[in-house]
């Protein structure tokens, strides 16, 4: 005796078939025994099946998840599709206990081959507004395999399920990305007047130092015009005045370039 798999023949797609949609196989074991299950398809680029293996306890159901991924066009409304899947189930002995479900099924298929027990079943894509109609039908031994399935592998659970819209997340993400963008700008900007007052504090010092020493160079010379004898002297004081100018820097100040580079930083940060 098998397991009973609802819907048993026929797996149908309501359309849009242009959008993902999902359908559910439900595997039934009504038996005292545990069991475990293996689905296979025709077409596993096209369908993500949930879980696409594992185990049934007695009397206890499992329900598997058949995605189909979204069509690029819409079929005609007369369309026959030929994609089918293929529902496998055994008995789980007492010998397979302490295997895995892999492990279990690789000793089946090349051990107990008699003991599987199969269904196929069908994928159909509804024409518009046409309910389901499903026939009857019975399970069938491995012997009567169809051979459409005897080089395909069981379909991957890891296909990705195209995610549900989140506006409210982006929008939410949207508006903490400005706000920081407005705090960023707005310690840039006290750090640019920080440093415009740090560089006015050091011209304002460095005219007081020019102002002192240019008052310097006059009493030096006052000196020289009252004493014209002490010429030997009077290149000494010219020389040691040469030694007190502030020496002139080449280039920009240090600060100005500070803030440039600031500047620079913050108009790459927010607009590139």
């Amino acid at each position: 005796m098998s397991v009973v798999i609802e819907p048993s023949t026929q797996l149908t797609f309501s359309r849009p078939l242009t959008r993902s949609s999902d359908e559910i196989l439900v595997v039934k074991n009504p038996h005292p025994e545990p069991r475990t299950f293996k689905v296979k398809t025709t077409a596993p680029k096209q369908y993500c099946v949930r879980p696409n293996a594992g185990r049934i306890e007695p009397n206890s159901q499992v329900e598997v998840h058949v995605i189909l991924q979204p069509l690029p066009n819409e079929p005609p409304a007369d369309f026959k599709c030929k994609d089918k899947f293929l529902v496998q189930t055994a008995i789980i002995k007492p010998e397979y206990q302490s295997m895995s479900i892999s492990d279990m099924w690789s000793h089946v298929e090349s051990e107990d081959r008699d003991s599987i027990r199969q269904q196929k079943i069908k994928c159909v894509y509804l024409p518009p507004d046409e309910p389901v109609n499903e026939p009857e039908s019975t399970p069938q031994t491995l012997n009567r395999q169809n051979n459409d399935f005897a080089n395909e592998v069981p379909v991957g659970i890891t296909a990705p399920v195209p995610p549900s819209p989140v506006p409210q997340r982006q929008q939410s993400i949207q508006d903490t990305t400005r706000d920081e963008l407005v705090r960023e700008l707005k310690r840039a900007q006290d750090t640019i007047t920080q440093l415009q007052r740090q560089l006015t504090t050091q011209k304002e010092e460095q005219e007081k130092r020019a102002n002192g020493l240019r008052s310097h160079e006059k009493a030096y010379a006052t000196t020289r015009t009252l004493a014209p004898t002490v010429q030997p002297l009077d290149a000494v004081h010219q020389r040691l005045a040469e030694l007190e100018k502030p020496r002139v820097t080449e280039g920009y100040p240090p600060q100005v370039v500070l803030i440039v580079a600031v500047l620079v930083f913050i108009l790459t940060y927010l607009f590139f």
